[in-house]
């Protein structure tokens, strides 16, 4: 069992081991933690301009962070501070705050990016409220006094849901090609165009007979580009089914031959 992880403890939010290439137990790549720095002209968001968020091998106070209670009402700021030093509630709405920066961890649907995985919203530190006059304007109208009102209430996009597992082998994630139908319509779109230049280039990244999924990933992206509908999507989803059940970040290149030359 681990630690119990309370309100305002400092913690550490590490890269799942699936993504670091766990292989047969082992850990083939460097642990990773969720990070960030206090922004200037130099470091800031891409699309939203805001404190950058990153993954680093370094554990130290940039990757630190600490939960609270979110704020959705005034009254709840009161809870907030009541909470500290209690064990987290999972059934809360929770704000993962940067110790170093006192900023929270937050993400907007206007702030969407295409990338590898599909459409993914961009993730920053920032604190966005409701604005605080008018608030407290609106709280004496319904005949809340001022000094009840505690503070500022949080806008949703700092809200997070922490999941949880019993134990680590409930935590693996599920591949999400998990439809027998699409499996095969890849494959066979795939099968279609696969030919001697491909695998040159595949086992020409080959250690052993074995090929990394993300390399894999990558001449896959390159077969599709102008030969068929398949999308980006549809690749990084067929890596996945591939890897996803034994969690391992390489792949024999005979698995993969068996597969699409049947």
């Amino acid at each position: 069992m681990g630690d119990v992880v309370n309100y305002d403890d400092p913690f550490l939010v590490a890269c799942h081991r699936r993504v670091l290439g766990d292989l047969d137990g082992k850990q083939i790549k460097n642990q990773m933690f969720l990070a960030s720095a206090m922004k200037n002209e130099c470091n800031t968001t891409r699309l939203s301009n805001r404190q950058l968020v990153y993954m680093t091998h370094e554990a130290n106070f940039c990757s630190l962070w600490k939960m609270q209670r979110s704020v959705s009402r005034r009254e709840e700021s009161s809870h907030r501070m009541f909470a500290s030093g209690h064990a987290v509630d999972m059934e809360d709405n929770l704000s993962l705050i940067h110790v170093a920066t006192n900023q929270p961890l937050a993400t907007h649907e206007d702030f969407l990016d295409d990338t590898d995985f599909g459409p993914e919203t961009e993730v920053y530190c920032h604190f966005a409220s409701s604005t605080g006059k008018i608030n407290l304007l609106l709280a004496e109208r319904d005949g809340v006094e001022t000094p009840s009102s505690f503070g500022k209430v949080e806008k949703s996009e700092l809200w997070w849901r922490i999941q949880t597992a019993k134990g680590p082998s409930d935590s693996q994630e599920e591949p999400e090609m998990g439809e027998d139908s699409e499996v095969n319509q890849v494959v066979a779109d795939l099968a279609g165009l696969v030919d001697d230049v491909f695998w040159e280039r595949v086992e020409g990244d080959c250690t052993n007979g074995f090929v990394e999924c993300e390399a894999l990933k990558w001449h896959l992206f390159d077969l599709i580009q102008l030969h068929s509908t398949l999308s980006t999507r549809h690749i990084t989803n067929f890596i996945d089914y591939l890897s996803g059940t034994s969690n391992r970040n390489v792949i024999a290149v005979s698995e993969v031959k068996a597969l699409l030359e049947g």
